[in-house]
């Protein structure tokens, strides 16, 4: 466990829209990106919004006893790479989704990909309005591309 602090927009205990099955999302807070459009522009501001320990959001998340599935989003995850990566190996019995506006090469090059080997899926790419899609299930834009890594 860790005392490493995060930093958190929201929390949403039953999403249905975040991913498949009923998962808890977590939005963390902070972003750098500022997609045309984007969904949640809250989450922007490089401010502490809400600030928890990494052992108060593990057991926020052992505390919900509606599902194992787990959505990261926001913001941008990876600008808080190593609270993610301290909160994503704690999590060895969750099915994890990651949402990020880095492409995977680009964490790749940022040396992020540790974080690969505890996430189940990685839905990567910035928001391009112009390439807005309702048709593809959890994307936004069709640049986004949808990564399967096995945990």
């Amino acid at each position: 466990m860790s005392n490493m602090v995060i930093n958190i927009n929201n929390i949403i205990y039953d999403s249905i829209v975040d991913g498949p099955g009923l998962r808890m999302v977590i939005f963390m807070q902070g972003c750098t990106h500022h997609c045309f459009n984007c969904h949640n522009p809250t989450t922007h501001e490089l401010k502490a919004h809400n600030l928890m320990s990494i052992n108060e959001l593990i057991e926020m998340i052992k505390n919900n006893n509606h599902t194992k599935n787990i959505t990261i989003s926001g913001g941008e995850p990876f600008l808080q790479y190593p609270a993610l990566l301290c909160l994503l190996k704690q999590l060895k019995n969750y099915h994890i989704w990651v949402y990020t506006g880095y492409t995977k090469q680009e964490l790749i090059n940022l040396n992020y990909d540790e974080i690969f080997n505890y996430i189940n899926v990685l839905i990567d790419g910035r928001y391009h309005d112009e390439l807005k899609s309702l048709n593809i299930p959890f994307i936004g834009s069709t640049n986004q591309k949808i990564h399967y890594f096995k945990k």
